[in-house]
């Protein structure tokens, strides 16, 4: 897919923005109680780089390079890491569930056009989105996203399992990926952000800008400003209460 989205440049925050969040982009609702529940063993808990090896940081390092690299919405970003023509996104999807070979390119046409459509659950293909999104920085950075998402694990990245909310925020979980409350941090470019405590239903979506104000999801690969959506949107969908990241890569405070 030729061209690129074009860089989101910051709006003013509107009346439905701030009943929900501080013009900085901190949240003004708190989902710290079922947020606890689900990852308390791990909440907050972030892992200083000097304590793994220089593998595992090199690893997670260039895995969320590459999840930056694709959604970064404040710059110009070429629009093939998620647009493709739908035939070849459709043998994509194929292809992966029959031998596990990942396209590096075309993540949004992939899920949203094939893999959901196949599969038909096309008006929900949020989880499977980021799902895709995943895996293919991965596969971008030279690592083997079964290494970590796998059937022992109980967190196989596949739409069979991941394409609920809930089960994939818990497959970060089990993959090792700290989960952040983000009424206390701050969700940087490249994070994995979950409406609420990242529950079913619900929805998923990732940071591409100005501390999660600026998000990738499947109904806006270009780019969404939460300063400009509506009170009613952002009740339903974009209430960050909890966000990802790889180990050894943790947020500012607010």
């Amino acid at each position: 897919m030729e061209g690129s989205f074009a860089a989101v440049s910051a709006g003013t925050p509107g009346e439905g923005f701030l009943k929900y969040y501080a013009a900085s982009g901190k949240p003004k609702f708190k989902y710290t109680s079922s947020v606890t529940k689900r990852f308390g063993a791990r909440l907050n808990k972030g892992v200083d780089a000097k304590t793994l090896s220089a593998a595992e940081n090199e690893k997670w390092q260039a895995i969320y390079q590459e999840l930056v690299i694709a959604v970064n919405r404040k710059t110009e970003t070429p629009k093939f890491y998620l647009m493709m023509d739908k035939t070849k996104a459709t043998q994509a999807s194929i292809d992966f569930e029959k031998t596990g070979v990942i396209s590096p390119q075309g993540a949004w046409t992939i899920a949203t056009q094939a893999t959901a459509v196949r599969h038909g659950f096309s008006n929900v293909p949020c989880a499977e989105f980021q799902s895709e999104l995943l895996r293919q920085a991965y596969q971008r950075a030279g690592y083997r996203v079964t290494d970590d998402f796998n059937s022992a694990k109980g967190n196989t990245l596949i739409w069979s399992s991941t394409a609920a909310v809930v089960n994939f925020s818990m497959a970060l979980y089990k993959a090792g990926w700290v989960p952040w409350d983000s009424t206390l941090y701050r969700p940087p470019v490249g994070a994995f952000l979950m409406n609420g405590s990242g529950l079913t239903p619900g929805h998923t979506y990732i940071s591409g800008g100005d501390d999660g104000m600026i998000i990738v999801d499947n109904g806006a690969p270009q780019g969404r400003d939460l300063r400009k959506t509506t009170e009613k949107t952002i009740s339903i969908m974009y209430q960050t209460g909890v966000f990802f990241l790889p180990p050894g890569i943790n947020p500012p405070v607010w």
